[in-house]
């Protein structure tokens, strides 16, 4: 083990020395070498009319296959070239573009092997915008029990796109509100507005300030009565029972104030004849209340 060591360490600044020199010839040996390579060139769509928009493009960027010594090359790695397409003449509907060698951002004596693709195929259409309605999904995560009873927020906004596509948009979403916790009454959080493709449309606002108030569940058991029977029929129809007890959930405050008045259960009897029967109910619930329970779960029904 001794050995090893003062094999590995004796002399150590001159071998810190070797190794940082054959790096040095490995760099410039690197430099000076020719290299084949291939990069990909972002394009950047210029001077194309104010009252244009580009609706759909067969690419982004380019690739491109390029032969050069190492240190033609560093150039490149600070500058981040972009290819420029002037669309000056560019007119409403399907535009087709050669690449052209001359345009590349590449010069001597680095040398162009390839391009892909060779053409750069667009359609354009009129720019347009209009006021259209913006809904607000959210959702809970993490704890049970918590409502949203109140969303507040601008409930519009401007849309900028396409022409041909943005007629037929009726409305946007924004980012999903998260309830994750209950931390009092009010929450407020910024979303951004969801555009359908953030490559042809933009909106103004690009997001927006929500404020939800919150409440905490609450569960209550309520008797309800009288039971109907739909269709109403002229035949006798006698329930057994006649009343439901019924346990509801919700936001604390909807809950609270809840009357059996606000609720309805209805059995259907439709194409039933004469006899004795056990059938569940239809339970109708104010927007916002959920049943928890229902007892009796079937109800015994006895047509004359």
């Amino acid at each position: 083990m001794k050995k090893i060591f003062y094999f590995l360490f004796s002399n150590l600044h001159l071998k810190i020395i070797a190794v940082l020199l054959a790096l040095f010839i490995w760099f410039l040996a690197v430099l000076f070498r020719t290299h084949k390579v291939m990069i990909t060139v972002p394009i950047e769509f210029v001077n194309l009319a104010d009252d244009y928009i580009i609706a759909m493009k067969n690419t982004e960027s380019l690739r491109l296959s390029l032969e050069g010594r190492g240190s033609d090359f560093l150039p490149l790695v600070l500058t981040k070239p972009k290819y420029k397409l002037n669309l000056t003449n560019a007119r409403w509907g399907f535009n087709t573009y050669k690449l052209d060698f001359d345009n590349l951002p590449i010069k001597a004596p680095i040398t162009v092997k390839s391009i892909m693709p060779e053409y750069v195929e667009m359609r354009i259409d009129y720019l347009d915008n209009k006021i259209v309605p913006l809904v607000v999904p959210y959702r809970r995560d993490g704890q049970k029990g918590l409502y949203i009873t109140k969303l507040s927020y601008d409930d519009t906004v401007r849309l900028y796109g396409p022409e041909s596509q943005l007629r037929y948009i009726n409305e946007v979403t924004s980012e999903s509100l998260l309830i994750a916790s209950y931390s009092g009454g009010q929450l407020v959080r910024k979303l951004k507005v969801k555009v359908p493709d953030e490559k042809a449309f933009w909106s103004i606002p690009d997001s927006i300030l929500v404020s939800a108030t919150l409440e905490k569940e609450e569960t209550k058991t309520i008797v309800v009565r009288p039971i109907q029977t739909i269709p109403m029929s002229r035949k006798r129809v006698i329930l057994n029972p006649d009343s439901a007890q019924l346990t509801v959930r919700g936001p604390a405050s909807a809950v609270k104030e809840m009357e059996s008045s606000a609720i309805q259960i209805q059995i259907d009897i439709s194409n039933l004849e004469r006899g004795q029967y056990e059938l569940p109910a239809e339970i109708i619930l104010p927007k916002g209340i959920f049943l928890v329970r229902c007892e009796p779960q079937l109800f015994k029904v006895e047509i004359k």
